[in-house]
Order: structure tokens, then sequence, then C-alpha cells
């Protein structure tokens, strides 16, 4: 008699997909985090996040730097 490998195989991948059902039950989207910031801290995160936007639109498509 051998290793069962058919049995294996679907309980590894039942596993695998609890794993991943599991996250994505638990794991806040990033909107989720944004509205459960303090208004100190989504102040820092919009101002990064404008001055990313303009940093990124201000290069030039051919240049590398």
């Amino acid at each position: 008699m051998g290793f069962p490998w058919i049995r294996m195989a679907i309980l590894s991948s039942g596993l695998m997909g609890m794993g991943y059902v599991l996250m994505k039950v638990t794991v806040p989207t990033p909107e989720q985090t944004y509205a459960a910031m303090a208004p100190d801290l989504r102040k820092k995160v919009d101002a990064n996040r404008t001055t990313r936007l303009t940093e990124t639109s201000d290069r030039s498509p051919d240049k590398n730097t």
C-alpha cells in the first residue's frame, strides 16, 4: 500500500483554502484602515499621498531618475 497522494493533495488544498478565506475575512481593506485612523494620521497620509503623486507626475517617462 503506497502513500495516499490524492488524499494528501485534497487535505493540503483544503488547508490552504481555509487559510486564504481566514485572511480575506480578518484583514481590513485599505479603505477600512484609512477610515479607522485618527484625524491627525489621516492628514499625514493625505500629505504623503499628494507629495508622492506630485513627485511621480513630475518625472519624465524617458528618464530613469
